[in-house]
């Protein structure tokens, strides 16, 4: 049995969570869910703030919800009245919207509070982890169809072994240690096929500059992915590599247009514009 949720303004969990309720209660979060077809901003407030103490107490939904019910100096720090949502309804709330929708909310939110000044080169760090969803496997059978309605699939993690749920991937700003970007996918897939996804959004939304750093674990590691990076986003790709790696190998699988070999400086350039753009 889970000891009893109690609110201590000690507790640096809860003090970290009362930073985040105060991005997710301000104004500028809501417009952003306006922004993005969110209807009932009230309910995604909720929503996301009993989400977010699932995780960082390692509680169910369900488990949360009755804490609020039971104390009300839970419910005064999370801002909620007597009327607690249930479980059922928190869960086909979030159904609603797709995994996209809420990166899309996270993301132009990260945008819209962490405006920082650009520096020449910047570092950043990416890793990902597994999130289970809160279903009682062992009691209820769930079928392949009613995962695919909730946009949702089986995967396996060394630390939380077989589970439903997505897998998590946040890129953090190497100095500042603030989240620039967060991808959610259905199920666990492997982390070095979303390599080049996770590369694509940080590029389109213009996080990443030629030359940046990026530090990514054994779990990204494959030869492509050290070309993808350093050829088609001009970064530099720190991938922990893996025994099997050979750096001979990798660099005789590198290849090079014929205009890098230009004396023209011009033609140069205009190949470095021409690989970022593209």
């Amino acid at each position: 049995m889970l000891p009893s949720l109690n609110y201590d303004p000690k507790d640096p969990k809860f003090n970290l969570l009362d930073k985040i309720f105060k991005i997710i209660d301000s104004k500028k979060f809501k417009d952003t869910c306006s922004r993005k077809g969110i209807k009932n901003r009230r309910m995604m407030v909720k929503s996301i703030k009993i989400l977010f103490m699932t995780m960082y107490f390692n509680y169910t939904v369900s488990d949360v919800i009755k804490e609020l019910n039971r104390s009300s100096k839970l419910r005064k720090f999370t801002g909620f009245s007597k009327e607690i949502p249930t479980t059922v309804q928190i869960y086909e709330y979030m159904s609603r919207y797709s995994g996209e929708e809420y990166c899309k909310i996270v993301n132009s939110t990260l945008m819209r509070f962490n405006k920082q000044n650009r520096v020449k080169y910047n570092s950043f760090i990416a890793d990902a982890t597994p999130s289970a969803c809160d279903f009682n496997n062992d009691k209820h059978f769930i079928s392949k169809e009613h995962l695919e309605k909730l946009n949702l699939k089986w995967g396996f993690s060394t630390t939380k072994g077989h589970f439903v749920g997505f897998k998590v991937t946040v890129v953090l700003n190497e100095k500042t240690m603030i989240p620039v970007s967060i991808l959610i996918h259905s199920g666990a897939p492997n982390d070095s096929k979303i390599f080049d996804e996770v590369l694509q959004d940080l590029q389109k939304r213009r996080i990443i500059k030629r030359k940046d750093i990026i530090l990514f674990d054994r779990g990204y590691y494959a030869y492509k992915n050290y070309q993808i990076g350093i050829n088609k986003y001009r970064i530099i790709p720190i991938i922990f590599p893996k025994g099997s790696y050979r750096e001979e190998k990798l660099k005789g699988q590198m290849s090079y247009p014929i205009e890098v070999f230009s004396k023209n400086k011009k033609s140069k350039e205009r190949f470095k514009t021409s690989t970022w753009n593209n």
